[in-house]
């Protein structure tokens, strides 16, 4: 039986038996669909939390960074990517603080700013990276679940799992997700925790496989040219892109308690510690085991059809499956949870976030039909996700009061400066746009706050 049917059946049967038995107030209240009530458990939300964050992305990018750039750029990736997740629990904390009946970020914006352009632009921003996020998802599963499928194309396997993800959040809501990520995330820890331990076990042993790598790639930690890519890109990217992700402040306003928000975040980031050693051990393991390496992203992926067989990729393929599905899952809860609230308020709150669960998932599909490389995905949209970095930490850490218009007209003419840079392929690195969408919206900011006369401050 082809390895990936095995594995869409078992994720289909976990899937449903995760949101079996859901109370009917967390599939028909606005409370319990949108925010679990505002009661849901902290370590629920921290596998949750990790799940959402570990993109396919990281997966692919992983074994990429391992094989093609050696040890030191994939320190530099991680260090970029957990430090991230880290920090945000301090960023729910005081949003929390601040506003502790919200349902989304930009329902936040439009109270602290009062800018109803600004208020809009993050509406369309979050919109966005909810399709953004299922679309990465989808295209990077599709990658690599199609390298171990021999029946069924790129085409059926995303359909599947993009079907089964968006049928349960239509059920369950936010308490679905919840509920299916903490299952499949510690279905990931397992795979990578095992399966990466066995790896190293038959390479030789974990000396054996360090320095195998560290020949094969060798270099400096505090090389400028890693530090500076992988390492500051993603930094900026990354911090863009959780800032951005309407998806985990929705998981923070679930929590309901702010002095929870930091080891739950705390919590994700060490589970995501963890899965990524063991997937790091995986792809470097792929120099001491002597087969031929098809492609940098299939690292892992080869190690494990080389060392466990069949029902290695069994198990991995539901792995992927997991993981690829519980971040589109929070990606349709985000995007239903904007449309219900801030777009379409007077409607019924279920039935409008449904609708905007199917928009934006066939939205995502007709992109992941395109197979866009995924460095493109997350170096183009990540981009423009940085112009939102400053205007979201000063209204969450700074009371000042201050005129957003000009800070609202800064950000649209430098997206769309970016926008044209990128259209027209003029000669401007990623590192370098990166920075100016950080910094111009930045500056605008503090001027505009260096303006407030001292005595309202």
């Amino acid at each position: 039986m082809d390895i990936m049917l095995v594995s869409l059946l078992l994720y289909i049967a976990i899937a449903f038996v995760g949101v079996y038995g859901i109370n009917a107030i967390y599939r028909t209240s606005k409370l319990g669909f949108f925010v679990s009530n505002r009661e849901a458990p902290w370590w629920q939300v921290g596998f949750s939390a990790a799940a959402g964050w570990m993109y396919m992305f990281s997966v692919v990018m992983t074994a990429v960074f391992v094989a093609t750039q050696g040890w030191v750029a994939t320190i530099w990736f991680l260090i970029a990517y957990l430090s991230i997740i880290t920090f945000y629990g301090y960023v729910g904390k005081q949003l929390l603080t601040r506003f502790p009946s919200g349902f989304t970020f930009s329902e936040y914006i439009k109270n602290r700013y009062e800018n109803p352009a600004l208020t809009k632009f993050y509406q369309i921003l979050h919109l966005f990276a909810a399709v953004y996020m299922i679309t990465a998802n989808m295209t990077g599963f599709g990658m690599i679940a199609e390298y171990i499928s021999k029946d069924f194309n790129y085409n059926v396997l995303v359909t599947v799992v993009t079907v089964t993800a968006l049928t349960y959040s239509l059920w369950g809501g936010i308490k679905a997700s919840l509920r299916t990520d903490t299952i499949q995330m510690l279905l990931i820890l397992f795979v990578s925790v095992f399966f990466g331990a066995y790896a190293v076990y038959s390479a030789g042993g974990l000396s054996t496989v360090l320095t195998n790598w560290s020949a094969a790639k060798p270099g400096v930690l505090f090389d400028t040219k890693f530090m500076l890519e992988p390492g500051l890109l993603l930094f900026l990217l990354f911090i863009g892109a959780i800032t951005a992700d309407n998806g985990h402040y929705q998981k923070i306003f679930s929590i309901g308690d702010k002095n929870k928000i930091v080891k739950t975040y705390f919590f994700a980031a060490f589970i995501l510690f963890v899965v990524h050693v063991g997937l790091v051990l995986l792809a470097a393991s792929s120099f001491s085991l002597g087969f031929n390496l098809i492609d940098p992203k299939l690292a892992g992926t080869q190690t494990i059809e080389y060392t466990l067989g069949y029902w290695g990729l069994v198990i991995f393929g539901l792995a992927i499956l997991a993981k690829c599905s519980s971040s589109i899952d929070t990606a349709f809860n985000s995007a239903g949870s904007i449309v219900a609230n801030d777009l379409l308020p007077n409607r019924d709150p279920v039935m409008a976030s449904r609708f905007g669960m199917i928009a934006t998932m066939l939205v995502a599909y007709c992109l992941t039909m395109l197979k866009i490389d995924l460095l493109i995905l997350i170096a183009t949209f990540g981009v423009f996700r940085l112009l939102a970095v400053a205007p979201t930490l000063y209204g969450l850490f700074v009371d000042s009061k201050i005129q957003m218009r000009p800070v609202f007209w800064v950000m649209l003419v430098t997206g769309i400066t970016g926008l044209a840079v990128l259209i027209f392929k003029l000669p401007v690195d990623k590192l370098t746009m990166s920075l100016v969408a950080l910094i111009l919206p930045a500056l605008t900011l503090l001027y505009q706050h260096k303006r407030i006369p001292q005595n309202d401050e």
